[in-house]
């Protein structure tokens, strides 16, 4: 992508760990079942935990039901994989609001739900500028994930592809899923076998599989009410691939939102105002060139027009106090941050 928020780069990261998670753990835990199948299965299980030299785990511990142990752990992890993917979706839905609010001029002026008294920064009682709440308090309020599809539509004006629209029932099945394993001890109600084996369920799978999956998309077990969920890993990741579908057209619609200026704030808030991100690796000689890095980070160099000095230019334009005694701008606090960053 050409473009991007720091919302979406976050929870691309963490899609991307999330899937060697759950091949990895998976991978792992079938080669432990086939080690501890044999007949001192109890024991070995136990010297394999003994050798991990955890000092607070005792020694010595037996596992008379090891199949059983480590077949339940396979089914963890994808359930884990499941709550991962789902929160991962959810932090990027706040994420990305917070961002359009903070950044887009014209979704604050067009959108009722982005418009208000905004700030990018304030002086905290230290004396210090620091991260403005406003956008973070709008976000607040945008209910939980039974909604949040509408939500993305009426917050931010976005309107879902007619091919994505046709996946949305994976999503809620998704959910339903998800809601049973954190809440229910991965109990399946009537409620998620009824949904699972509805005509809008089936089709979603099969839309999904012809827009976007380049093989068969694995088959889903089946609900039965009073029993266990048994999912797969390979179950885990189709849900997490469908979610990123979903959050890779609200972050283009959102990047369509936030003009190449304001991504320049984007770049300056979170290279220079937020106090720790993980990106802010490289030591740089100037505060331009280190908001430049950043910016790099959402626009790629080869198609975007603003240079270094746009970004001063920019920073400068944006006043923040004009007090008799001093005049501050975002210019003027990234080259203080700058300094300081540099101590």
């Amino acid at each position: 992508m050409s473009r991007n928020t720091e919302a979406f780069i976050v929870y691309f990261s963490q899609r991307e760990a999330l899937t060697n998670y759950l091949q990895i753990g998976t991978a792992a835990m079938a080669l432990l079942l086939r080690n501890v199948a044999a007949e001192n299965g109890p024991d070995l299980l136990g010297a394999f935990v003994d050798a991990c030299a955890v000092k607070h785990w005792a020694k010595g511990k037996r596992f008379p039901n090891q199949i059983e142990v480590v077949q339940n752990g396979i089914a963890e992890v994808a359930h884990h994989g499941v709550i991962r993917h789902a929160a991962a979706f959810d932090n990027f839905t706040r994420n990305i609001v917070i961002e359009c609010a903070r950044f887009s001029k014209s979704g604050r002026q067009s959108l009722d739900k982005l418009g208000h008294s905004h700030s990018l920064v304030q002086k905290n009682p230290q004396g210090r500028w620091v991260v403005c709440p406003c956008c973070h308090e709008k976000a607040d309020t945008i209910g939980n994930l039974a909604t949040r599809l509408e939500t993305m539509q009426e917050w931010l004006g976005w309107r879902p592809s007619p091919k994505l629209a046709d996946v949305f029932p994976m999503f809620h099945l998704m959910r339903r899923i998800r809601n049973r394993i954190a809440h229910y001890d991965s109990m399946v109600g009537a409620d998620l076998e009824d949904y699972s084996e509805s005509k809008d369920v089936q089709d979603s799978i099969a839309n999904f599989r012809k827009h976007y999956a380049k093989r068969d998309v694995p088959a889903l077990p089946k609900f039965r009410r009073g029993n266990r969920i048994s999912l797969a890993a390979v179950n885990s990741i189709l849900f997490g691939s469908m979610l990123y579908e979903i959050a890779g057209e609200v972050n283009n619609h959102a990047c369509g939102m936030i003009n190449e200026h304001e991504f320049i704030d984007m770049a300056f808030f979170y290279s220079s105002i937020v106090e720790e991100h993980p990106y802010r690796t490289v030591r740089h000689r100037t505060a331009e060139a280190r908001i430049n890095y950043f910016l790099d980070r959402y626009l790629r160099r080869a198609t975007r027009t603003v240079t270094e000095r746009d970004i001063i230019d920019r920073l400068q334009s944006q006043i923040i106090s004009d007090s008799s005694a001093e005049k501050v701008t975002l210019w003027s606090i990234a080259v203080q941050r700058h300094r300081e960053l540099l101590t």
